[in-house]
């Protein structure tokens, strides 16, 4: 069923949704001091228990271009708003907000920026254990000129100020390598050290890398968490911040560390190296057979397979099992696998990742076929 609601509701909705939220709010205003090293003008408002629920930036390197008075909200206001309610009508949203400033205050904002659709997402670190951490989208809109302020990469020097501001060092370290099906999993690690505490917090970066450049971001942590100044970064501008120094650093360091990966191509086009083996050995694949499905304590699937050879001279079959991590009948990821070099003394000549790349290949192909039959309502 569609639901029409007219400008005049919207607007009513999100103004007492806000004096419910908020109570009754105060603002105080800091002025720029060239001589004290402030160089922002802004207006903070507060909510009924005295915290921090919006900032309007009047001068300074957090307003965003092309705007005069930038009303920003705090990501602890709009995750409440998402609570009653999940929608937003983003252009209806900002005019209503400017107007609830100006009837409050006296104070005309023209531009309006906000984080929304927060998402808390579970995964695994290389050390098995599950964290969680908080995504979301970011909104700047220009409500007087009615367009969306551009984001460009050059805003990014705003993380910089910040750090030079509060005192704050950051250094880069490699992480260490996990390999998956068709990409390695390089870390990152951002060390931060504060100039007034021994406390030297860190966040880390886990990319996707092919021959040793990286091809895409596994996962961005909440880098505003380090210092209160990040919290007034938008969230887009932050993690691109990060992200960019983690790439540079990847791209320059992965071809000294693994040089022998500098001109392998990690996919199943180099796997006529395996089979050359297995030819010249006498070994023969024998396909694939499934193992089972097991649960783990958060309840994820996990799906074993088992990958025959045919030994010379020998009766029986051997086998080495991969086990994958799947969802709706699909790999997500492997999560451990057999030691395939003790099947023949050749394949301990074959770079790990070539070899274990030809039958995981083969593994998921299998697995991702037969799963729809065993699970058919899982497929969904």
């Amino acid at each position: 069923m569609k639901i029409i609601i007219t400008e005049e509701q919207y607007g009513h909705l999100v103004t007492n949704l806000l004096d419910l939220l908020l109570g009754n709010i105060t603002i105080k205003t800091v002025k720029e001091k060239k001589e004290e090293g402030i160089k922002e003008s802004y207006h903070s408002v507060f909510n009924e228990d005295g915290e921090t629920v919006m900032t309007i930036w009047v001068k300074g390197s957090l307003r965003s271009k092309g705007c005069k008075k930038d009303l920003t909200l705090e990501n602890s206001l709009i995750e409440k708003f998402e609570q009653y309610m999940p929608y937003y009508k983003h252009k209806m949203f900002s005019k209503v907000l400017v107007n609830y400033i100006y009837d409050k205050f006296g104070i005309k904002c023209d531009c309006v920026q906000y984080d929304y659709d927060f998402k808390e997402e579970k995964h695994m670190d290389d050390e098995g254990d599950e964290y969680e951490y908080t995504d979301s989208k970011t909104r700047k809109y220009n409500v007087k000129k009615k367009k969306k302020i551009k984001e460009s990469v050059e805003d990014s020097n705003v993380v910089e100020q910040i750090m030079d501001s509060e005192g704050i060092d950051v250094s880069i370290s490699y992480g260490g390598r996990v390999p998956d099906i068709n990409v390695f999993y390089d870390y990152v690690y951002f060390l931060f050290k504060f100039s007034n505490t021994d406390v030297k917090p860190y966040k880390h970066l886990k990319f996707d890398t092919k021959n040793n450049k990286v091809v895409g971001i596994d996962r961005v942590p909440d880098f505003s968490t380090i210092t209160d100044g990040f919290r007034y970064i938008p969230t887009e501008i932050l993690n691109t911040y990060f992200v960019e120094k983690g790439e540079e650093y990847l791209n320059e360091i992965l071809p000294i560390k693994y040089p022998k990966h500098n001109k392998l191509n990690e996919s199943v086009e180099d796997s006529n190296v395996v089979e050359q083996i297995m030819d010249s050995e006498g070994i023969k694949y024998d396909g694939c057979g499934y193992g089972g499905r097991t649960y783990d304590n958060f309840g994820r699937k996990h799906d074993t397979v088992e990958v025959y050879f045919k030994l010379p001279d020998k009766e029986r079959l051997y086998s080495r099992r991969i086990h994958f991590l799947t969802r709706n009948n699909k790999v997500v990821s492997v999560d451990s696998t057999g030691d395939f070099r003790t099947i023949t003394d050749g394949f301990r000549y074959i770079p790990t990742d070539i070899l274990m790349g030809y039958f995981i290949e083969k593994a998921k192909i299998y697995i991702e076929r037969i799963l729809p039959y065993e699970y058919p309502n899982d497929s969904r």
